[in-house]
């Protein structure tokens, strides 16, 4: 009967040790990704982007914002930045397409 406890001890601490790590690696890549940019896209009418550095262009049919590793330009109809906070914008609008420049 004891070494039955004691296994089922080991078991529960080596669980334990592993949901730890799992933790931390977790951690660990959450503060990596605010490194990265974000961007969320809902359906072809509204776009969140997280990792902004400024606006390059902005007119009803582009909207070009710096980003850590180059730019990203939004193009459609009637775009709109309709929320800006320091490192982040909401865009809405008929958004046609997404490019990705160095």
């Amino acid at each position: 009967m004891m070494k039955k406890r004691s296994h089922k001890k080991a078991v529960r601490e080596e669980a334990a040790k592993q949901t730890q790590k799992i933790k931390e690696t977790a951690t660990l890549t959450g503060v990596l990704m605010h490194r990265e940019n974000h961007v969320e896209l809902t359906g072809n009418h509204e776009a969140m982007v997280d990792g902004c550095k400024g606006i390059v262009e902005y007119s009803e049919n582009t909207i070009r914002v710096n980003i850590e590793q180059g730019q990203l330009k939004f193009v459609g109809r009637d775009l709109q930045i309709v929320c800006m906070t320091e490192d982040s914008m909401v865009i809405r609008g008929f958004i046609m397409g997404l490019e990705y420049c160095n």
